[in-house]
């Protein structure tokens, strides 16, 4: 185990339609912590309405140590809200620089986000592209389901377990796989897993909506 994560908030706490999704509601803020086996990231922002969000986001890539800052939009293109399911379909789009020790270049990103899930079954796929001129570049392609452990009422600890599967073609790490339990309640989201590729690596997700 070569990477230790250093999560040392433990509350639980986001109501079911607020998982990473990255629009929240019109007026809204969302901090969103990442840890990986490729990267580490933060990403703040503000929702002026339930259809986008605008915020800036710093990544830390590990392999080829580099850092990135980014202003990052996001767009809710389709919406489904039904009586035993909600589905969501969001575009992801940044702009920014990135660096290493000698090297500064432009940094584009772009990528769909969505997700299907009821009360007890969760399934969603995430892609994104990255250029970051001849410092950094990723494609990632990434596949997620999971199922609820017991059924809760609004306000109670939710606790969920997935498994999330990544591929990525021009990284070192091309398979992972993921196990992974979250909890979440109110406002807050915790995810907890082991990421097994090339480089095994602890992986943890906390979100925060204000």
């Amino acid at each position: 185990m070569k990477n230790f994560c250093y999560i040392a908030i433990l509350i639980f706490a986001l109501s079911m339609p607020a998982y990473s999704r990255p629009v929240s509601y019109a007026g809204g803020y969302t901090w969103m912590q990442r840890h990986n086996n490729i990267y580490d990231s933060t990403h703040i922002h503000y929702s002026p309405s339930s259809k986008y969000s605008l915020g800036y986001k710093f990544e830390y890539f590990r392999d080829d140590p580099s850092y990135a800052h980014s202003l990052q939009l996001n767009n809710l293109l389709f919406r489904k809200n039904a009586k035993n399911y909600q589905a969501n379909i969001y575009l992801r789009s940044g702009l920014g620089l990135i660096h290493e020790r000698t090297r500064l270049a432009p940094l584009m990103f772009s990528g769909l986000a969505m997700d299907w899930e009821s009360r007890r079954l969760y399934a969603a796929y995430a892609n994104r592209f990255l250029w970051g001129g001849d410092v950094f570049n990723m494609i990632n392609n990434s596949w997620r389901v999971g199922f609820a452990l017991y059924e809760g009422d609004y306000g109670d600890i939710h606790t969920w377990f997935m498994l999330q599967f990544d591929h990525n073609p021009i990284n070192d790490k091309e398979f992972i796989l993921t196990p992974l339990i979250r909890f979440f309640k109110g406002s807050y989201l915790l995810e907890l897993g082991y990421s097994f590729s090339e480089d095994d690596s602890i992986f943890a997700n906390f979100i925060w909506r204000l």
